[in-house]
């Protein structure tokens, strides 16, 4: 279920890397090289407004583009829809084009018939065995007509499966075995899936699809960074002009999430058109929250609703529920165990099943949900509408009020800290738990002490200690280059042997010769995206990187 139509023309935002990846990759199959493409992303992430956005603005006479969206439906309607895409991309630009949508087998027959009789035998081979219910054999063949229409358009093909791994719930032993050993030897047709479904498409590009010159490039799609989020935010609200804080908070919100972006500016527009811009900006984004995601007929609750909607058919329901709503209050697995009442190895296996699902992503003994408005609305919404206590309060409005201005508050509390104040705090929020960060797993100490001292403007000397394990932290919160920190080195010369561990966290990415430094001290670096998984592990708000 979609919420949000694809954006396209001058609607269409930011993505240039993505784009620009798309176009080489084409002028490579025009030189004879083919490299197949992956753009995995969570739901809305803006794959379907890439794609489509890639094939209306940049029409290219060298290649025939084809399209299909594949759909939980029959596997005679995804070989009609197939088909009926592949003319139709032929066809697209004379009188027959607009009659090739949504047709049956005998005049999809007769059009290739008369546009493209080479390949209308295999066509009418293909449509044979599935006459006699033989789908394997016409499964295979619905590629090997790409082959055959290939040299009649005498065009190289770039074909785009939205949701490939939907492949899966055709009636088909090996769908993604028989499209591997295809793709092997199509050297000349080009494709390009998408799936919202990250750690499956992952699972089934990496074991069944990775075979010689078939190869995969996984592009993932990205959340936008701040200054995209900005620039989008400023287009979409119009004459609002946002104060800072509150445009820090909606991106954080999103995750720099399009859709989410999209559908909040979109709502804090309306808001403000209709208080004629009296209201104040914090009474908007307020009011905004509570008609998108508390109000039964608010699309965000309706999205974040969708999402439990697709465990609905699942018998672990329940528990599943149970853990999602258990993990949205605390993080670590060990606070689910009592819960739940099962077992170790029980409690594990739904976390991971929950993780293949895309819910989680696992960081040592934590679990992050990787939608953060999913994590608030099961905690401020679904909860409270849930709880046998909900006649106590008035329709749940009230309560739900309170805690988004208490999201907002602490939120706009925590970004007047300096970073400095609240990695001090995060540092004494650390336990003995095990995380992992960047591939590397850390137990985190409960340290006892902890001093903070300037090394200049934008850079802090931080040492954490418990009895038996001390940190050296360098925290920078600005551009660092490798003069600069070879001297703060320098300086701690007769010291570094007293840590266990010695850090350097930074706001911006380093320069090259400041990298090598840090690999050949044996420095660990955390960037800005470790240290506010770190927060978010912890439940603090996180750092906003202008």
């Amino acid at each position: 279920m979609s919420f949000v139509d694809p954006v396209l023309g001058e609607d269409f935002f930011g993505r240039e890397e993505v784009i620009s990846k798309l176009r080489k990759r084409l002028d490579s199959l025009h030189s004879g090289f083919r490299q197949n493409i992956a753009l995995l992303g969570p739901p809305e992430s803006g794959k379907t407004s890439i794609l489509k956005y890639f094939l209306t603005k940049f029409e290219d006479e060298r290649f025939l583009f084809f399209y299909v969206d594949i759909k939980d439906s029959s596997f005679q309607d995804f070989v009609i829809k197939f088909l009926s895409s592949l003319l139709s991309s032929f066809l697209s630009k004379t009188e027959e084009f607009n009659s090739i949508d949504l047709i049956d087998s005998q005049t999809l027959l007769a059009k290739f018939g008369t546009h493209l009789p080479r390949t209308s035998y295999l066509v009418k081979a293909l449509f044979d065995s599935l006459e006699r219910s033989n789908f394997d054999e016409a499964y295979a063949k619905l590629f090997d007509i790409l082959e055959i229409a290939k040299l009649e358009i005498n065009r190289p093909i770039v074909v785009i499966l939205e949701e490939f791994q939907r492949i899966a719930n055709l009636p088909i032993k090996y769908p993604f075995e028989i499209l591997g050993k295809k793709l092997a030897v199509q050297r000349d047709i080009m494709y390009i899936i998408s799936s919202a479904s990250v750690n499956d498409a992952k699972k089934i590009i990496r074991e069944k699809l990775s075979l010689l010159f078939c190869n995969f490039e996984v592009i993932d799609v990205e959340p936008f960074d701040y200054a995209t989020c900005e620039s989008f935010i400023d287009k979409k609200c119009g004459d609002l002009n946002l104060q800072r804080c509150f445009k820090d908070f909606i991106i954080i919100l999103s995750a720099g999430s399009p859709f989410y972006l999209n559908t909040i500016c979109s709502k804090l527009f309306e808001l403000a058109q209709i208080h004629r811009y009296s209201a104040s900006q914090r009474d908007l984004v307020i009011k905004a929250m509570e008609e998108l995601v508390f109000r039964s007929d608010g699309i965000l609750n309706q999205y974040l609703l969708s999402k439990l909607g697709s465990l609905s058919k699942d018998k672990k329901l329940n528990v599943y529920i149970q853990a999602l709503l258990q993990i949205s209050n605390e993080n670590k697995i060990c606070d689910l165990l009592p819960i739940l009442r099962k077992s170790d190895t029980q409690v594990n296996k739904i976390m991971r099943e929950l993780t293949q699902k895309d819910f989680f992503s696992k960081f040592g003994v934590f679990y992050r949900f990787n939608d953060r408005l999913f994590k608030i609305w099961l905690n401020s919404v679904y909860a409270v509408k849930e709880s046998p206590y909900k006649n106590f309060y008035v329709d749940g409005k009230d309560y739900f009020s309170f805690r988004s201005l208490k999201i907002l508050e602490n939120f706009i509390q925590e970004s007047k800290k300096s970073v400095l104040d609240r990695t001090v705090e995060l540092l004494g929020l650390f336990n003995n738990e095990m995380v992992e960060i960047s591939s590397q797993r850390f137990i985190l100490p409960a340290f006892e002490t902890i001093h903070a001292t300037k090394l200049d403007e934008r850079g802090f000397r931080i040492t954490a200690a418990s009895r038996s394990k001390s940190w050296l932290i360098f925290l920078v919160e600005d551009r660092l280059l490798e003069e600069r920190f070879a001297g703060w080195i320098h300086t701690e010369k007769k010291t570094v042997k007293e840590f266990k561990k010695i850090l350097l966290i930074s706001l911006y990415e380093p320069d090259i010769e400041t990298k090598l430094l840090t690999k050949q001290e044996k420095i660990i670096t955390w960037n800005i995206s470790d240290l506010n998984m770190l927060f978010e592990l912890y439940g603090k708000s996180l750092i906003v990187k202008t």
